[in-house]
């Protein structure tokens, strides 16, 4: 891995504190906590040393980003950059008139990335903690009504993939006829070094396999308006879906870990290699870096690129030939610190007996 790589892309943490407590959230470890906002200062200051790099484009990112108290200030900040920012939220504060009222002076330079959880007051309450749906829809509304950018995103689990077709038409007869991002739900690496193993019940490929076997009915639905980010190995997926899916546009791969064009701040300042890695962060800001220069040195110091490079090491010595390579990276990095590459080769022979 070379040096002197600048990132393109910064993920700013600005709160752990959240109005939802969605059940595979990667942030129930921090106990979603009020007093763990990012203070305006140190968010000026790592915009300072962003835009000091060349970065243009930053995601703010929580928690919940819209309820830290000086969001707006945070926006403004960073607009006056010049800089484009996407706001990643559950949606719940753009039903709010004077919410959406307060954030059109950077509307030319914002986008949100909406996050739904479900299609009805009802899944919302038993899987989020509040019954929001409706206000989520209107909060889809207001960004139409105040001409505001926004994407649609939905994470898939083994809790809800079989219902993921229901879902779609849900969606549609409520009016939303935007594209939808498709994600797995991860695992996490907590703190204290457990993992939150979100397919306790349904291996992995399991998952995959059951949203492969919906794609049919899902594309009619959404009429091809839709993308996967594939995080499992494109080598143990359906190798003529996947095809059908890369022709029509429909499956990105890999990440901002593989390639280091991104940069991820905790709260507190400190570099995460990976926003699952909650309470591991690296490089403490005003000792490890203060300005532009610093973090730049310290981005591509010996230290931080020896942890890059295991981080983004392929999972298996089969995939250096592999012709998928390119568009796979290996999969998702975090799958690899609680699973192996023979553990999903082996359910995946298992998997593609049982369907013959």
């Amino acid at each position: 891995m070379s040096a002197n790589i600048q990132p393109r892309t910064c993920w700013l943490t600005i709160n752990r504190a959240c109005n939802l407590r969605c059940e595979w959230c990667y942030g129930f470890e921090t106990s979603f906590k009020k007093e763990d906002d990012m203070p305006l200062s140190l968010a000026k200051s790592l915009v300072d040393i962003c835009a000091g790099i060349g970065i243009k484009n930053f995601l703010l990112i929580g928690g919940e980003p819209t309820i830290h108290p000086d969001f707006i200030k945070v926006l403004d900040y960073v607009s006056s950059k010049d800089c484009k920012v996407t706001v990643v939220t559950n949606g719940v504060r753009l039903a709010d008139n004077k919410f959406c009222d307060s954030i059109l002076p950077f509307a030319k330079s914002l986008h949100f990335g909406i996050s739904l959880k479900g299609s009805s007051d009802d899944y919302y309450r038993d899987h989020c903690g509040a019954s929001v749906f409706r206000k989520v829809l209107k909060g889809v509304s207001n960004c139409v009504k105040y001409k505001l950018k926004y994407s649609l995103s939905y994470v898939v689990s083994a809790d809800n993939v079989n219902d993921i077709c229901l879902f779609a038409k849900d969606i549609r007869e409520c009016g939303i006829d935007s594209p939808i991002s498709f994600s797995f739900c991860n695992e996490t690496i907590h703190q204290n070094g457990c993992f939150d193993e979100v397919c306790k019940d349904a291996h992995p490929l399991l998952v995959n396999q059951r949203f492969a076997s919906h794609y049919k009915e899902l594309d009619e639905i959404l009429d091809g308006k839709f993308n996967l980010h594939q995080t499992y190995p494109l080598c143990m997926c359906d190798k003529d879906l996947t095809d059908t899916m890369l022709k029509k546009d429909q499956i990105s791969t890999s990440c901002h870990v593989h390639n280091r064009s991104g940069v991820i701040f905790d709260t507190n300042g400190s570099i995460l290699l990976c926003n699952h890695f909650i309470g591991y962060g690296i490089g403490e800001f005003g000792h490890d870096y203060f300005d532009s220069s610093s973090f730049l040195s310290y981005w591509n110091s010996e230290p931080v690129l020896r942890l890059h490079k295991k981080l983004s090491t392929m999972p298996s010595l089969e995939c250096k030939d592999c012709t998928l390579r390119e568009n796979c990276g290996g999969g998702c990095c975090i799958q690899w610190f609680n699973h192996t590459f023979e553990d999903y080769k082996n359910t995946y022979k298992t998997l593609n007996l049982s369907n013959n």
